[in-house]
């Protein structure tokens, strides 16, 4: 069953990495625009002190390189609205300046202004169409304004360019973890950890890949390396299901505590521990994490439906009915609810009640329920 994307948070590169290089041009030699951006910042300019360039700017306050120079000065001491104001000024006077361009794009992600990065990558892009901070910079963008399906055509298309290039194996990894496209994440994960073979987010990605794609020993290496380079919540979380499928419930249990001491309150660490307490008859405790689950996930069906079984094995069915309930009508088509509402209602004597509900769940193709309480006399 596929978790959902909140473990993917774990290795999700950080975007600074980006601004290691900002004092020097890194635009792609091979493009002409490029090349021209890259001279846009002689070495003497670089060198200087932020006094010096504000000296420099008021002796020759129509050289834009100085004003891209003193931007990556500002970009460097995390002043991003003076980067702006100076980018903003070098564009006035080289609309065309690809590393302007990129670099404000950069200030502005680092903003979160997500649309004007996206635009001002966008320009760049139409400049140098493989330009690799250029790609990255737009993908990213789309990607945090939830354009999912360009972000994604972004990333090819600097994975094309450039097929080493980590945060883009990285960033497509995780995006095709969230498609649950298990294949496709797996190899830009595994490209990504023959890079970087120490990487924490590498190893972490091609891991829950593994394990989806039910490679258990394999998954468990790569989650335990992961875990020896960088514990966290996430990595503990995925070893546990890992484990839990191999019916090692006491390493699966070790796990999700641990995780919980270093995310508590998480609601998926919840879930799970729940679901495994549930699988070794641990009903009590099963509800106890089931709920605190549904405290932060109020509509969480697999949830609600784990702990309405569990409160069916104790024999609390009015607590089990109300979980039922709340299933169904969140999602009227879950025939598992419908199902198991059924027979509680049954076993408590509320034929009609009861046997409407195995009907209705029959009628959505699933009608063994309803055969065995034909059978047993409980339906007509």
């Amino acid at each position: 069953m596929h978790q959902g994307t909140s473990s993917l948070l774990f290795f999700r590169p950080p975007f600074c990495s980006l601004f290691l290089v900002l004092a020097a041009c890194v635009l792609l030699a091979t493009m002409p625009v490029g090349d021209r951006a890259c001279a846009a910042t002689p070495d003497a300019d670089a060198s200087m002190a932020l006094d010096e360039l504000d000296q420099a700017i008021a002796d020759e306050p129509r050289n834009a390189s100085l004003y891209v120079t003193r931007a990556q000065r500002h970009m460097t001491n995390r002043s991003f609205p003076r980067a702006i104001v100076d980018l903003d000024q070098a564009l006035r006077l080289a609309p065309d300046d690809l590393s302007a361009l990129v670099l404000r794009g950069e200030a502005y992600a680092r903003m979160s202004n997500w649309a004007r990065s996206m635009a001002d990558h966008e320009r760049a892009v139409q400049l140098a169409p493989e330009n690799e901070r250029a790609l990255f910079g737009l993908a990213r963008a789309r990607l945090e304004s939830g354009d999912l399906n360009r972000a994604l055509e972004d990333l090819s298309r600097l994975l094309r360019a450039a097929p080493n290039h980590l945060e883009g194996r990285l960033y497509r990894g995780r995006l095709y973890l969230e498609r649950d496209n298990h294949q496709q994440a797996l190899a830009d994960f595994d490209v990504a950890a023959s890079l970087a073979p120490e990487s924490a987010e590498a190893l972490f990605g091609r891991g829950k890949s593994l394990r989806e794609l039910g490679r258990l020993d394999s998954a468990l290496a790569d989650l335990t390396r992961t875990i020896r380079l960088e514990p966290s919540a996430p990595a503990y979380m995925e070893r546990g299901l890992i484990s839990g499928a191999q019916g090692d419930l006491r390493s699966a249990l070790d796990d999700f505590n641990t995780a919980l001491r270093l995310a508590p309150g998480d609601a998926l660490i919840h879930f799970h521990r729940a679901s495994l307490y549930a699988l070794a008859a641990d009903h009590q405790r099963a509800v106890a994490d089931f709920t605190q689950a549904l405290r932060r996930k109020p509509d969480h069906l697999q949830a609600l439906l784990g702990r309405g079984l569990a409160y069916q094995e104790l024999e609390q069915f009015p607590q089990a009915i109300d979980d039922y309930t709340r299933v169904i009508r969140l999602d009227p088509s879950n025939h598992g609810a419908l199902n198991n509402r059924g027979m509680v209602l049954l076993q408590l004597g509320q034929l009609t009640q009861g046997c409407d509900d195995l009907r209705a769940a029959c009628a959505l193709g699933r009608c063994t329920t309803l055969e065995f309480a034909r059978k047993e006399g409980y339906c007509p």
